[in-house]
């Protein structure tokens, strides 16, 4: 059968999801199976989703969604049947003729006004233990028939395996995703894991700090710190990456990213610029919101640089971080510093303005550390 041969392919477990469905039920029908609808949902260890699923439509394109994991909502494509699967209630709801049974089905009547005239959903064992479901529903008439359901069992067992690898690497991707980056994750999974394996590349670098933290860590408890720095880091996390940068690390109330350059390309710097204008106004609005609930206002500060960077493994045998350093580091590390005894909310080098060509005013001429002489810096106007 062939989609007995299709599970035993091992990159069909690397799919995107909705790839994935797309084969698995093209397989199905080949095999005789009458699927008209499909539903797939997988969990999957993302900070922001409990699970994946894919919806196909033999009149539409597959679709993809997600179970949010703060609010707990299935995307609006997952049918009403399915919460007793994904709550563990039971492992299958078979109505294979809608005509003759059905009218439990929370949704039975939207079903058959659909034309469906069969449906079969089952939970699917994962390795580790968890699991995910897998529905179907057919408009053939008479629905699934009892050879239908014959020939879904060792399709069902089949699957296993195919699925589980699809969830293991989707939480691998996830996991470097969220901790080491977007961009840079997908690369330690494509093995750049060696240590002292560097790449030298040109970019803006931008560092930026919360002023006051020290003081509110003592005024306030752990949790209510915790709360601060992610309300901090959510603003500054969509400035940069709405503008194509990456974060590398977060230190304490600071955070370290990067948008790289490309030859003569100024389209990193403006963006890097747009980041920083977005961030501050994002800051601003926070501060305006504590500031109405009785909080302390929160100072903040950017510094913006551009030159070369080395990027890559650095780090003790077992345990590294892909990151950059160099001077070009230190010195976006020194305008940010330099922003808190100025009291500008922004400061950038020379090298930055006159790439950018708009948007900035001379500051004077300032002596940043580890540097011999004063250089210029250049910071927003008004301010």
């Amino acid at each position: 059968m062939p989609v007995l041969r299709w599970t035993h392919d091992p990159s069909a477990g690397a799919r995107d999801l909705s790839v994935l469905l797309d084969e698995l039920v093209t397989r199905m029908r080949e095999a005789g199976l009458p699927v008209s609808r499909a539903h797939l949902a997988l969990p999957t260890l993302h900070p922001e989703f409990l699970a994946h699923s894919a919806v196909w439509r033999e009149d539409g394109p597959t679709e993809e969604g997600a179970w949010d994991r703060t609010t707990g909502q299935l995307p609006t494509f997952v049918e009403a049947p399915l919460r007793p699967l994904m709550e563990g209630e039971t492992d299958r709801i078979e109505v294979p003729d809608l005509s003759r049974g059905g009218d439990a089905l929370p949704n039975v009547d939207e079903l058959r006004r659909d034309g469906v005239t069969g449906y079969l959903a089952y939970s699917v064992s994962l390795e580790g233990g968890a699991f995910g479901t897998f529905t179907l529903s057919t408009r053939a008439p008479g629905g699934f028939t009892e050879d239908h359901r014959q020939m879904l069992r060792p399709i069902r067992s089949a699957i296993r395996g195919v699925l589980s690898l699809h969830v293991l690497r989707g939480i691998t991707e996830n996991i470097c995703r969220a901790y080491i980056g977007p961009q840079t994750g997908p690369r330690v999974l494509a093995g750049e894991i060696e240590r002292g394996s560097i790449t030298t590349l040109r970019a803006v670098v931008w560092f930026c700090d919360l002023r006051g933290f020290t003081a509110l860590t003592e005024e306030l408890g752990a949790v209510e710190v915790v709360t601060v720095l992610n309300e901090f880091f959510a603003i500054v996390g969509a400035a940069v990456q709405g503008q194509d940068g990456e974060i590398l690390k977060f230190i304490g109330d600071a955070a370290l990213a990067i948008f790289r350059i490309d030859g003569d390309d100024e389209g990193p710097v403006q963006r890097a610029f747009a980041a920083a204008r977005a961030a501050l106004r994002g800051v601003e609005r926070w501060n305006a919101d504590r500031v109405s609930a009785g909080a302390a206002r929160l100072g903040f500060g950017i510094g913006l640089h551009l030159g070369e960077v080395s990027y890559g493994n650095i780090g003790a045998p077992g345990r590294l971080d892909f990151t950059v350093i160099g001077p070009a580091v230190n010195q976006a590390s020194r305008l940010e510093s330099l922003c808190g005894a100025t009291g500008e909310p922004l400061l950038a080098s020379a090298e930055f303005a006159a790439m950018l060509g708009a948007g900035l005013v001379g500051k004077g001429r300032h002596q940043l550390k580890g540097i011999s002489s004063a250089v210029p810096v250049f910071g927003l106007p008004g301010s």
